[in-house]
């Protein structure tokens, strides 16, 4: 239980805070895409049903649908998809002691077949950047004034690199880090002090932010020649969830 940070790409605009809008149409996609490739898993693993390969077939088909997931864990156990913690000899550079690493299992064509509306229906998107209990996000979105609802953010490239900016002048001095990107005290939403894993936040922060930028630049309909819709770009939303 906790702060989750969900960044999600979306082709779609925000009109008059319809932000319902925004999320159905990147699940409806994504939904699309998932349905795809489950069924080109499902017709792989007929034609393999009852022979020695296989597994191997169940096991590469339930590894490709995990990149379509943020949590594969939870939302494709059923098809044998699971993590384990594996701990370091010792703490790496960063100081952490272990890692998840995932256990795949094969699933018989039978649950396949049982499950596939069920993962469908429920697919969410996956995110473009997770963050856990960095409330310093929260607080920005909040401040900005672009938080609708307590836990939906439409990110224009405006806020990204506003974002970026801000980031990166809290690194480069510590002591702007209240003013810059504040904390926000909440229900499980983590520290509030500008300590050691503050900072760290902030690194994570600065560095997806960047990775997220070419998304801004990517045209929603690259072969529409109507000028009313010729430099349309892609935006991003963020979800908090606790």
């Amino acid at each position: 239980m906790g702060l989750d940070v969900y960044l999600h790409r979306t082709r779609h605009q925000m009109y008059d805070d319809k932000y319902d809008e925004v999320i159905n149409e990147t699940e409806e996609d994504s939904r699309s895409k998932l349905a795809a490739k489950y069924a080109e898993c499902v017709a792989k693993l007929s034609a393999a049903n009852g022979t020695p390969e296989y597994d191997e077939v169940a096991i590469a088909c339930v590894k490709e649908l995990a990149e379509l997931f943020s949590y594969p864990e939870f939302d494709l156990n059923e098809l044998g998809y699971s993590n384990k913690f594996v701990e370091f000899d010792q703490p790496d550079d960063n100081g952490c002691r272990g890692e998840w690493q995932a256990i795949v299992t094969a699933a018989p064509l039978e649950t396949w077949l049982k499950c596939a509306e069920k993962i469908i229906r429920h697919h969410y998107d996956k995110s473009v950047g997770y963050f856990r209990k960095v409330n310093l996000l929260f607080a920005y979105c909040q401040n900005r004034g672009i938080l609708l609802d307590q836990y939906f953010a439409y990110i224009k490239k405006e806020e990204a690199l506003d974002i970026i900016d801000r980031c990166k002048k809290v690194l480069a001095n510590h002591e702007l880090a209240e003013e810059l990107l504040p904390t926000r005290s909440g229900f499980f939403f983590g520290g509030t002090d500008y300590d050691e894993w503050y900072f760290r936040d902030v690194e994570d922060v600065l560095k997806t932010f960047e990775n997220c930028l070419p998304i801004f630049d990517e045209k929603v309909y690259p072969d529409e020649t109507d000028p009313r819709w010729r430099d349309l770009t892609c935006n991003m939303y963020i979800i908090f969830s606790w």
